[in-house]
């Protein structure tokens, strides 16, 4: 069978409800949607960890961050890992193997200095270390000498109430002036350049988007009436009987004295700028129609994790296992192989995307992998030990480090909070997970259920603190 060339879209801290096929009757999603149409659009796509370093790292690796060693974000002071294991084998390794010509663009954020040409990809560009590039182009845009964005670019911006930095602003140049647009331009030049070989190719797209700062052009930077986004249906949580990290990150992130209003301002910026991405994917994708490789090309988008952007008065993500910031939107357009516009509840993880690709592309899948093949899935064809639940963790962020670990079935969720109070939720009857029912006796047994699910998966999976956990997991009297 003739190998599939393969199309891999990834972007920042989209959420999974801000796509129009899932459900978003606000944020405009045209092409998203439209791939969508063309293939399996998963309800149950899981992040490893809602941080980007060792989310991207379990991608690459199909490895849980607990496995992959990166932990927490490579790029900050506190790093416990700043690079993958000297000798990690990635995606890109494996391919290659396979005949694929292997090609990266944009966001890396695996590692500090160690970039995807070092991992096996055989092309990279516009990643971190190609500051000069976008320097260069942002010029050609803007009445700064060093393309930096003038201040008329945050004429409508939003500060963090204690450290004063911009949540979103207007970007004086035009679109075709953005990273975005510069990106999904490199995107499709290495596209024609992969193509003129022989050999089917694997391109990873990465767009730093939509993370803030949403500093976006028009018209998306005005696409969005603030006044017309309905609040979130857990925006006004109080936090009882739930961790205190709850109340904390609010207060560093500097945002507890946050109105829906300005959360209304950021949102609307915020959909902007996923409107604005969704428009460069469009391009892109219509150049593989335009070159004739639709057909003979299989398409993957999806985002290393969520964002809160303001549900349960939150900001950013991490060290609150919310399925804002862990549940992630996941299409796969896989031609003549899956059903068209056809949807997929089972559960999968961002760690089985890796043994996909390998599987896609008739690559042997090493047999050390945390994550499966998807594959029989997308044909509605789950293998029976597919698994009736997800496995999530939590090392820690910027602000310090902090273990948690959560199970997630369709009804219920539990999370580990190590060093704080534990949460339960029933998903059916609040999917919006806003109370906390960790000491309701109705749910004891719900609660010992999973635990002793959640330390099984610790022990199976190597986890570094399951000895400990066991005192703790399905041991209380």
């Amino acid at each position: 069978m003739k190998k599939r060339n393969i199309l891999f879209i990834i972007t920042d801290q989209w959420r999974y409800d801000c796509l129009g096929v899932n459900g978003s009757k606000i944020c405009k999603t045209p092409n998203l949607d439209k791939l969508a149409s063309q293939g399996v659009n998963f309800k149950n796509a899981f992040t490893t960890t809602s941080l980007c370093s060792p989310a991207r790292a379990a991608l690459m690796t199909g490895l849980y961050p607990h496995n992959s060693g990166i932990l927490n974000n490579t790029h900050e002071d506190d790093a416990v890992q700043r690079e993958l294991k000297e000798g990690t084998r990635t995606i890109a390794h494996m391919l290659n193997e396979s005949g694929y010509n292997t090609a990266y663009v944009g966001k890396w954020h695996v590692g500090r200095a160690l970039f995807p040409k070092y991992w096996g990809f055989k092309n990279q560009e516009g990643c971190e270390d190609d500051r000069e590039s976008w320097s260069n182009h942002r010029k050609k845009f803007t009445d700064t000498k060093d393309g930096e964005v003038s201040g008329k670019a945050l004429m409508q911006k939003v500060f963090l109430d204690r450290n004063a930095r911009p949540l979103c602003g207007v970007d004086p140049v035009p679109v075709e002036g953005t990273l975005t647009y510069l990106l999904a331009d490199i995107g499709i030049k290495q596209i024609d350049k992969l193509t003129e070989s022989s050999d089917p190719f694997c391109l990873f797209l990465s767009f730093p988007g939509p993370h803030y700062p949403c500093i976006i052009p028009e018209p998306y930077a005005s696409m969005y009436d603030p006044k017309k986004i309905p609040e979130w249906p857990n925006y006004k949580d109080n936090f009882k009987n739930k961790s205190f990290v709850n109340k904390k990150k609010r207060i560093q992130w500097g945002v507890d004295k946050f109105t829906w209003k300005e959360w209304q301002h950021y949102l609307a910026f915020y959909f902007g700028f996923i409107t604005m991405i969704d428009e460069q994917i469009g391009r892109v994708l219509n150049h593989l129609k335009e070159k004739g490789l639709e057909d003979d090309t299989i398409v993957i988008f999806t985002s290393d994790h969520g964002d809160m952007a303001g549900s349960h008065r939150q900001f950013n993500k991490s060290l609150l296992m919310y399925d804002e910031t862990y549940r992630i939107p996941m299409i796969i357009k896989w031609p003549g192989e899956v059903k068209k516009n056809s949807s997929c509840k089972d559960f999968v993880s961002i760690i089985d995307l890796m043994p996909t690709l390998l599987e896609f592309g008739g690559a042997q899948t090493p047999g050390n992998l945390d994550g499966r093949s998807i594959a029989p899935v997308l044909k509605g064809k789950p293998p029976k030990d597919w698994p009736k639940e997800v496995y999530c963790e939590q090392h820690g962020d910027e602000l310090g480090l902090y273990s948690q670990r959560m199970v997630r079935t369709n009804d219920f969720k539990y999370i580990y909070n190590v060093q704080d109070q534990d949460e339960l939720y029933d998903l059916k009857k609040d999917p919006y997970e806003m109370k906390n029912l960790i000491n309701n006796p109705k749910y004891r047994k719900t609660l010992l259920k999973l635990e002793a699910k959640l330390l099984k998966w610790m022990k199976k999976s190597n986890d570094m603190i399951s000895q400990w956990a066991g005192s703790m997991l399905g041991g209380r009297k």
